[in-house]
């Protein structure tokens, strides 16, 4: 796809990122990468062993690391880690360097898929369902901060969330185009007698 970005999928644990970003890559025709696997991959240490072992501070900077790696290569569908947006320096690389869309899901919703048992590290000591509530209260501002694009997911199907967010991604790629192109083209301003235009590569010095 011509000026593709990579699609970043955010949200909670158990929202879903990873189905949907399967399903959504093989709409887009990119490639899919789990950021987490790809933290395990370097580490050669499971989520739950780096938690364990090393602390999440840790977990934060090698997921940094990953990201910035990542935004390196060509276009991809990324399902992110449910805390990505928990550093500055994660959010502004989603902006930046991708079209990020937030599957959102509501705290029942959550609370009911959490239930089954998967496996996932604990932030707080709790069990997943009891440090949900703290957690989204903390990150659905930095998830809305990230987000280009907002998916309530309710009770839809991975396929059909996938094509919202490939239909998502594709129409602010569209957008994005169409205002560098715009930028482009703008005529430029002419001078005022006295007022030379800077040369070319050279603009007003910045404060």
């Amino acid at each position: 796809m011509k000026g593709a970005r990579h699609l970043f999928l955010i949200g909670f644990r158990g929202a879903g990122k990873s189905a949907v970003g399967r399903a959504a890559a093989r709409r887009l025709r990119l490639p899919f990468l789990d950021l987490d696997r790809a933290v395990e991959h370097a580490a050669r240490m499971s989520v739950r062993e780096i938690f364990a072992r090393l602390g999440e501070a840790q977990f934060r900077r090698l997921e940094e690391r990953a990201l910035r790696e990542l935004c390196g290569e060509p276009p991809h569908v990324v399902a992110t880690g449910g805390g990505i947006v928990e550093r500055a320096a994660c959010r502004g690389l989603l902006r930046e360097e991708g079209i990020a869309v937030w599957l959102q899901v509501s705290r029942a919703e959550l609370e009911r898929r959490l239930g089954r048992g998967r496996r996932r590290p604990s932030l707080t000591g709790r069990a997943p369902v009891a440090e949900a509530g703290a957690l989204l209260r903390r990150r659905g501002p930095l998830y809305r901060a990230a987000a280009r694009a907002v998916l309530r997911c309710g009770t839809a199907r991975p396929a059909e969330l996938a094509r919202r967010a490939a239909a998502a991604y594709r129409r602010l790629c569209a957008a994005d185009r169409g205002s560098s192109g715009r930028a482009r083209s703008r005529p430029r301003r002419r001078s005022r007698p006295g007022f030379p235009s800077p040369p070319r590569g050279e603009g007003p010095a910045r404060p």
